[in-house]
């Protein structure tokens, strides 16, 4: 049936199954699932309309669903409530760092705050105050690290495992030279003793 022609109209890459069916105004070729029509304006004149269409009753009706029903995670869509943790009222806090620093299993943070150099870790408290007001302690208070602490991170970089404190130190305002400090961590049970906190200047 490839290459079939009809009053100039070409029928290619037919399947092999299609039948012809004539009636007086039109001309079917059907196969299957699909029919295409032929009609004429009168019998013997040029074909004016070629149209295919498919026969649905034999097609299997899809499931219900092709993708399994998801339900939304509880909350989705909602506000996440706030919940102060550490607030020493310095100014512009600048930065935030997770670890352990207490090793007992649960994340502290670490904070800079820009404006006046104070660097303050809010320690957790435990799972069931963890929406209350955390501990806090300035680990800068006994160190040389003032003014315009512009970030700080977590690392151990005396290899002793514990978390140290790198803060870089810069200016935005003037021409003072920047450069890092680290406050280097005490044992678990010395962090919230700002004193224990000990820097030997710029690195």
């Amino acid at each position: 049936m490839d290459g079939r022609q009809i009053r100039g109209v070409a029928f290619r890459d037919l399947s092999v199954g299609w039948s012809w069916v004539r009636s007086k105004q039109k001309v079917n070729l059907a196969s299957g699932l699909h029919t295409i029509n032929i009609r004429r304006n009168k019998p013997g004149l040029k074909i004016d309309q070629v149209m295919l269409t498919l026969n649905t009753e034999n097609i299997p009706q899809p499931a219900r669903s092709l993708t399994p029903s998801i339900e939304p995670p509880q909350g989705y869509g909602q506000a996440w409530p706030m919940h102060e943790l550490d607030n020493p009222h310095y100014r512009l806090p600048n930065g935030l760092d997770p670890a352990d620093v207490n090793q007992d299993g649960l994340l502290d943070f670490v904070t800079n705050y820009e404006t006046k150099g104070q660097v303050r870790i809010a320690i957790h408290p435990g799972l069931n105050e963890v929406r209350q007001l955390w501990s806090g302690v300035d680990i800068s208070e006994e160190t040389k690290v003032s003014g315009n602490a512009e970030s700080v991170a977590f690392g151990d970089f005396d290899g002793d495992g514990q978390p140290d404190v790198v803060v870089a130190m810069g200016s935005e305002q003037d021409d003072k030279v920047g450069g890092l400090f680290v406050l280097w961590c005490p044992p678990p049970d010395k962090v919230a003793d700002s004193r224990s906190w000990k820097e030997n200047g710029l690195i």
